[in-house]
């Protein structure tokens, strides 16, 4: 997959971290890591992730992502750059029932 041009944001992966362990953490100057373990389950950069939503949030579904960047501190403090998708309800064009074209359709 490929993230030219979308939107990108840092956040914890554990959502376990303390308010004072959120604001300490820089991102940039911390060791880069390949992969991170939560709740017995491997994660790898470049793997693409459902991510809980927030409870205020007006669908129950779960965020999709890409695991651009893991960096962390110590095993508590990891954190994660993604890589954003949307669902097409998610934009403005919304869910159609279209006919995609293929080679050389006009």
């Amino acid at each position: 997959m490929s993230c030219v041009g979308c939107e990108t944001s840092l956040a914890p992966a554990s959502p376990r971290m303390s308010k004072a362990e959120l604001v300490d953490f820089d991102f940039e100057r911390a060791p880069i890591y390949k992969s991170f373990v939560l709740d017995e389950e491997r994660y790898k950069i470049g793997e693409c992730i459902y991510v809980r939503g927030d409870d205020k949030a007006k669908s129950n579904e779960d965020w999709i992502a890409e695991i651009l960047e893991i960096r962390a501190q110590d095993s508590r403090q990891v954190w994660i750059k993604v890589a954003w998708f949307y669902r097409p309800e998610d934009t403005k064009v919304k869910r159609k029932n279209t006919t995609i074209l293929q080679g050389n359709s006009r």
